[in-house]
C-alpha cells in the first residue's frame, strides 16, 4: 500500500511469452517425471496434463504433439547431459559430487 495515497499496489501481472514459458517448463517436468516414474508406454498426454497441471489442449498449443514434446525433452535432457560433462571436464573434484 501506498502511505501518502492509500493505493494498494497490484502485482505485475506477467506477460504472454512468461506464461507461455511457464506452461512450456511445466509440461516438459511433467513428462520426464512421468517417464522417469511410469515408462514411455505409459506416459500418455492426459498423464503429462495431469502432472503439469494444466489441460490437454496445452500440449497441442504449445509443442504441436506429444512427439514434438517429447523430442523437446530429449533435447533438454542432452544439453543436461552436456554441462554436466562440461563440469567434469573443467573440474574432476566437483564431478565426483556429481556423480554420486
Amino acid at each position: 500500500m501506498n502511505i501518502s495515497t492509500g493505493a494498494v499496489r497490484r502485482p505485475q501481472r506477467r506477460s504472454n511469452e512468461q506464461r507461455s514459458a511457464e506452461m512450456r517448463t511445466a509440461l516438459i517436468e511433467g513428462s520426464i517425471a512421468s517417464l522417469c516414474e511410469l515408462g514411455y508406454a505409459h506416459t500418455t498426454t492426459q498423464e503429462i496434463c495431469r502432472r503439469a497441471g494444466v489441460t490437454s489442449g496445452a500440449i497441442q498449443h504449445h509443442f504441436g504433439s506429444k512427439d514434438a514434446l517429447l523430442a523437446r525433452v530429449e533435447a533438454e535432457t542432452e544439453r543436461g547431459r552436456e554441462r554436466h560433462d562440461a563440469v567434469d571436464a573443467a573440474d574432476p573434484f566437483a564431478a565426483g559430487f556429481l556423480d554420486e
